[in-house]
């Protein structure tokens, strides 16, 4: 496996987003959502019906559902060795829970990479389009001071 380097770009509550740098150069974005739920056999991994379920009610998972987005931030598609390397970092980012239950999705989105290019001069509108994307979607609005702590968020909610 290859060297990759994560670099922290937001954390705010349930979503964290890390890029992946391979040599130098950001390869992807990765965006983790705790989403509370369950995971559904229809929503979340239809993949896995027929074949290995047949019904909801079969699936019967009661395991929270992380999900991890993988935003390609270069034009061409990764090769089969990167995107295993890849999805091998997401999947070992995730703690090991038992109560826990995760999904991998890769996506190839040009305006992630627009804006994930943009994020220094425009870092609100990167955060808020990747946080769009996201089941919860949520939107923010932080001062730059914010940017400057570990958790980006400090709501009255909270």
């Amino acid at each position: 496996m290859v060297n990759y380097i994560f670099k922290l770009e937001f954390n705010y509550k349930n979503t964290i987003f890390f890029s992946i740098q391979k040599q130098e150069k950001d390869v992807a974005l990765i965006v983790y959502e705790d989403c509370w739920r369950k995971g559904e056999l229809f929503k979340d991994f239809p993949f896995l019906y027929p074949q290995y379920y047949s019904s909801e009610d079969q699936w019967d998972d009661e395991r929270n559902l992380i999900t991890a987005s993988v935003y390609n931030l270069i034009e061409d598609e990764y090769s089969s060795e990167m995107k295993d390397d890849i999805e091998y970092l997401v999947e070992s980012m995730i703690e090991y829970k038992p109560a826990v239950n995760h999904k991998v999705q890769f996506f190839n989105n040009p305006i992630v990479r627009k804006y994930y290019a943009e994020r220094k001069e425009n870092r609100m509108q990167f955060i808020n389009y990747v946080l769009s994307l996201c089941e919860n979607k949520k939107t923010v609005s932080l001062n730059e001071d914010a940017f400057n702590h570990l958790t980006q968020y400090r709501g009255a909610d909270d």
